[in-house]
């Protein structure tokens, strides 16, 4: 056998955040397996890590890595980024960590990358360090759900909390938590529930409330500006003249909006979101969509 049979298989992946503000193309050899972090912070974001030493192979099309928002806790040894417009978690470093841990790549921010066949190894960094102490609500706490739960929940930096009354979330509740395949669901890890408005407060400093908006802006993806943690789906208020402009298909998904106020579950404490029974949405054919990698 030649040396070049022996070499693995090698492409060159290209990624980006949702806005497309950074673009980057890095060369790998082909992914068979990602790894999941159980830590206060990856279990929020839902990120999928490949660890690579390809620094020299890492190019930036589109973009700055200086312009992404850094984000960094505990001893500070890895650095988070995060864009600061979409919420997309790119990357993370760690400057003086070992060869194979200095640049991690989350490839829900890989094009063309189907996650579900990859193996899955999995670290759990939540067992080392201090504990990590979730912060508190700060904000109102929403009216009762006859035979529901309060549950409440925040980004990692604790700027931004959430309260939600709902049913009890377990392993017997079907068909309320759902992961969807769209072009933003997929990048930013999203598992979404979806109670009624009234029984959500999203709460935290106005300017510390990252939205989100694009296509035709139905709603605000809404997140932490500090920690980069997608928290909840915002319907926005549109006059009537942006509903009579949208189509017909979106006049009906934004009236069927004001029904719910979606909250990401993997903001909230004390859920185990593995043990959560999962519907899958296929909103990537679904949902009408104009969304082009670039």
């Amino acid at each position: 056998m030649t040396v070049a049979q022996d070499e693995p298989i090698r492409r060159t992946y290209r990624g980006n955040c949702h806005c497309s503000s950074f673009v980057y193309e890095v060369d790998l050899p082909e992914l068979t397996s990602v790894v999941e972090c159980d830590c206060s912070f990856c279990s929020r974001t839902g990120n999928l890590y490949v660890l690579t030493d390809e620094e020299s192979n890492f190019r930036v099309v589109k973009g700055t890595e200086e312009r992404l928002k850094s984000y960094t806790f505990g001893a500070g040894n890895k650095i988070h980024k995060f864009c600061p417009k979409c919420a997309t978690s790119l990357l993370s470093r760690m400057p003086n960590g070992p060869p194979r841990l200095k640049l991690l790549l989350n490839t829900r921010a890989l094009q063309n990358v189907d996650l579900d066949p990859l193996e899955r190894r999995n670290i759990f960094n939540s067992k080392i360090g201090a504990e990590y102490l979730p912060p508190e609500h700060k904000g109102d706490i929403p009216p009762n759900v006859e035979g529901g739960q309060l549950y409440t929940g925040s980004c990692h930096c604790g700027t931004v909390t959430v309260a939600l009354s709902c049913k009890p979330l377990d392993e017997s509740n079907e068909g309320v938590v759902v992961v969807c395949n769209c072009s933003i669901c997929s990048r930013n890890g999203y598992i979404w529930l979806f109670p009624r408005p009234e029984n959500v407060v999203l709460s935290g400093p106005e300017d510390a409330i990252g939205r989100y908006r694009f296509a035709d802006g139905l709603t605000s993806k809404t997140f932490c500006r500090t920690c980069g943690i997608n928290m909840t789906d915002l319907r926005n208020q549109l006059s009537r003249d942006e509903v009579r402009a949208l189509s017909k298909h979106s006049r009906q998904v934004y009236g069927r909006n004001k029904e719910s106020h979606p909250v990401n579950v993997r903001v909230l404490h004390g859920v185990d979101v593995d043990k959560l029974k999962k519907v899958t949405f296929a909103g990537a054919t679904v949902m009408p969509s104009t969304y082009i990698n670039p």
